[in-house]
């Protein structure tokens, strides 16, 4: 039997025009001590035991079925037994089948880019077999039924580039409808790897015959490990081309139309993820100190221009960085960011968030002061404006949680755990942020024997028609093969 804690990132936000209230009510939980290559929690929650009514529990996710997610039936802990299975009324979530799929064999992968638009998600990752190094793309449609077409950019190119070294940004173009790839690539005859970006149609996934106006930004020297931060792409100002950002050599680069280089370079930055505001440039930054070859730093809020970073809430400088992610609001009169981050203190990791609202000059981070902690990594977070419902947007988290095997004296489980919450934004939450987690509100996404080492990074998208994407890595024991991964749900009314 599987037994480890686990506690989800399911918040109640409220905010008023001057503050945004993060309600840490629905995230109880405590950070374990012990766990391995990062991962924390002892005891608690036996994700294998009998989940009928009478088995033993810690919390409700002991008495839900493994694999499949029903969130039009209740599943409760009471008096640490589980109560017999009750009707559920109200927004829920269920899995679209009842196992991951294993969408890309290799013997490594980099972090899983994944985007949601209208009703396509698009997958990039990439990817390594032997010396040769590639990008996968994988299209998938918000029908589940309608099976995935899938691309790499070796074939799509003609083999133009004769290696990879990072997962692409993507975003999306229309008029007609592309994907815009962001990646470090070496071209086929060129003595160093630089920025390059290309568009390729969404209906065949074959390179357009519109591309970019810039397709070699000029900027060489990237070296961030493929599993880390990758490059990403964002929109630009009124509906522009895309600008960019990444990081190398520990600094953060930045290209639009007019200017490509360095914007960032007092600190060494080892982590990133872009914040939405109506001007200037922002990002979420784990930092150490220049000249640092390791992760023992602060995660911080930057704005390009700004002589100073800003500390977040409950951080802790010095500690190891476990990873950032951001979604943000796109009502009102400005973008609302929620910020997801992790580090590792002593062997036990935190996962924390707060608000983030950004101007033309500075971010500033808010939120409710806390003592509670989640013992989990490789936070991702992604929200999109539902459909036909005004001023309703979903929120889709997933982070990771590992810890000791009771059933095996120096094996460890993996889980990665996702949650679902919808929002009320704008003038329909009466000028605030208002938010009711979907049935169950945390759920298994994967459940593996294996370590964090093993597992990840992981990504999430969600679609305006309710349907949740995570992606993720999983290595074998020995680190020779990687398997490319996801699995869907969807948000449904429960009657």
């Amino acid at each position: 039997m599987r037994r480890f804690r686990l506690a989800l990132v399911t918040s109640l936000i409220c905010a008023s025009a001057c503050s945004l209230l993060l309600d840490t009510e629905a995230l109880q939980g405590t950070t374990g001590t012990g766990g391995s290559a990062g991962g924390g929690g002892t005891g608690g929650v036996d994700l294998d035991a009998s989940h009928d009514a009478g088995a033993g529990c810690t919390t409700d996710i002991d008495c839900q079925p493994v694999g499949t997610v029903d969130g039009c039936m209740s599943y409760k802990c009471v008096d640490n037994t589980c109560a017999s299975p009750t009707k559920f009324v109200g927004l829920g979530v269920v899995s679209v089948g009842t196992e991951a799929e294993n969408a890309e064999q290799a013997e490594d992968f980099g972090y899983p880019s994944l985007i949601a638009d209208g009703t396509d998600l698009v997958l990039a990752a990439w990817k390594r077999t032997g010396a040769q190094t590639n990008i996968v793309v994988r299209k998938y449609d918000e029908n589940p039924l309608l099976l995935p077409a899938s691309a790499d950019l070796n074939v799509i190119t003609g083999n133009r580039f004769e290696s990879v070294s990072s997962s692409p940004g993507i975003i999306m173009r229309n008029l007609p409808r592309r994907i815009r790839l962001l990646a470090a690539a070496k071209p086929t005859g060129t003595a160093a790897t630089g920025m390059y970006q290309m568009d390729i149609d969404l209906a065949s996934l074959r390179a357009s015959m519109n591309q970019p106006t810039k397709s070699d930004l000029a900027v060489t020297g990237y070296d961030t490990p493929p599993r880390s931060s990758p490059p990403r792409l964002l929109p630009g100002p009124a509906l522009g081309e895309p600008v960019g950002m990444w990081i190398q050599q520990g600094k953060v680069f930045y290209f639009d139309a007019n200017n490509t280089g360095e914007v960032f370079g007092s600190k060494r930055v080892i982590g990133f993820a872009p914040l939405a505001a109506n001007a200037g440039l922002h990002a979420a930054l784990e930092t150490t100190a220049l000249g640092a070859s390791d992760d023992q730093g602060e995660t911080e809020l930057w704005t390009r221009g700004s002589p100073a970073l800003t500390a977040l809430i409950n951080d802790q400088p010095g500690a190891r960085r476990r990873g950032v992610a951001a979604t943000a609001t796109a009502e009102g009169a400005g973008p609302v960011n929620f910020v997801l981050w992790s580090f590792e203190r002593a062997g036990a990791p935190s996962l924390f968030y707060a608000g983030a609202g950004c101007d033309a000059n500075q971010c500033v981070g808010f939120g409710a002061p806390s003592t509670d902690t989640f013992a989990a990594v490789s936070p991702a977070v992604a929200s999109t404006k539902v459909n036909g419902g005004a001023g309703e947007r979903d929120m889709a988290v997933a982070f990771q949680v590992t810890a000791p095997d009771a059933t095996r004296p120096s094996g460890v489980n993996t889980a990665i755990i996702g949650g679902l919450s919808r929002l009320t934004t704008g003038q329909d939450a009466g000028g605030s942020i208002g938010s009711v987690a979907a049935n169950p509100p945390q759920f298994v996404v994967n459940l593996s024997g294996l370590p964090a080492a093993n597992v990840g990074p992981t990504s999430v998208a969600m679609t305006g028609g309710g349907l949740m994407m995570v992606a993720w890595v999983e290595r074998n024991p020995n680190m020779s093969m990687a398997l490319l991964k996801t699995r869907r749900f969807q948000v449904k009314a429960c009657q």
